[in-house]
């Protein structure tokens, strides 16, 4: 990742230093609203735009198909979808 400025990385690798910021300092255990609202504020203090529960029309082929609330939509134009689990991996 490029440490030189942050106004030089690309969206999403300065949208991912805010996810990991988020994660290494809630760890966790919580539930995805909790996630949801620290994620909306990391990316302020760092100067990044972004926007909870966005509703998004879905267009195919020219045609509105239907809606979409995005989780937390950055810059108007990269959409976060959370999933909280307790665990990764296969279940036994």
């Amino acid at each position: 990742m490029n440490t030189d400025s942050a106004e030089t990385d690309p969206p999403t690798e300065r949208v991912l230093g805010a996810v990991f910021e988020v994660f290494n300092t809630l760890g966790a255990g919580f539930l995805g609203k909790v996630y949801e609202r620290a994620l909306l504020r990391e990316p302020g203090l760092r100067g990044i735009g972004a926007t909870s529960q966005m509703l998004l029309a879905v267009i195919y082929k020219g045609k509105c198909v239907g809606e979409y609330f995005a989780d937390l939509l950055v810059e108007d134009e990269l959409v976060i979808e959370l999933k909280c689990v307790e665990r990764l991996g296969p279940t036994i």
